[in-house]
């Protein structure tokens, strides 16, 4: 018998954000897209972190939880630890202290799997502040830096393109949470770079699109 697969593999690597942990769960556990497992990465918490992510394991099965024994000294690490694991298609990096719209996995799926091509979906992200109230989306530092309204309305676009006309001035995916990567895609170049410790995010995606599209939705699916 064959096992089996979840569509996607959510990437939760935290640390320290035990505050947070809770509402970013609750987020993930209600999604409309309920085909994905969830691998709760911790890089060695002294915060009560360790205590929500054990709970989470233990009531919900697509939640699986796996600590490590000391702190890596990066996020990347993180990211391809957590994609080493990943049985899925698709991988969501939910970072630890972000919150989701429920429809965020429906509808990057959905992208996707219109767009073969693609290896990086994105919506737009809301910056919240720490009472997890709405400041302002991130479409405004795009037509400040780009001007027009390129991010009010949705594109699909080569990576080369991308990379060419906006990726080498600014990262324009603002937040990882917001992001659906493809596996196989992320697999190829190696993950992200552990040892980067400034753009280490807009490097990586830089070297995502070397090969592939990027699609994206204005409707805000990441806070």
């Amino acid at each position: 018998m064959k096992e089996s697969r979840p569509r996607v593999s959510v990437i939760v690597p935290n640390y320290m954000h035990a505050p947070y942990l809770e509402e970013r769960l609750r987020s993930i556990a209600a999604q409309t897209f309920s085909d994905f497992e969830v691998l709760l990465l911790d890089d060695a918490s002294t915060d009560h972190s360790v205590e929500i992510l054990k709970d989470w394991e233990a009531k919900d099965t697509r939640f699986r939880f796996t600590p490590n024994a000391a702190n890596s000294g990066s996020t990347f690490a993180q990211w391809n630890k957590g994609a080493g694991m990943a049985k899925g298609d698709y991988l969501w990096i939910a970072e630890s202290d972000d919150v989701a719209d429920p429809q965020l996995l429906e509808k990057l799926v959905a992208l996707l799997d219109a767009h073969p091509r693609a290896v990086i979906a994105y919506g737009q992200s809301m910056l919240i502040d720490e009472q997890s109230q709405p400041l302002h989306s991130f479409d405004v530092h795009y037509q400040y830096i780009f001007g027009g309204d390129r991010w009010s309305k949705p594109y699909v676009n080569t990576g080369l393109n991308e990379i060419e006309h906006y990726m080498i001035l600014h990262n324009v995916v603002p937040n990882a949470s917001g992001a659906l990567l493809r596996a196989e895609r992320f697999h190829a170049i190696g993950g992200a770079d552990p040892t980067a410790k400034l753009n280490g995010d807009w490097m990586f995606y830089i070297r995502m699109l070397e090969d592939g599209d990027i699609v994206y939705t204005p409707e805000i699916l990441n806070y």
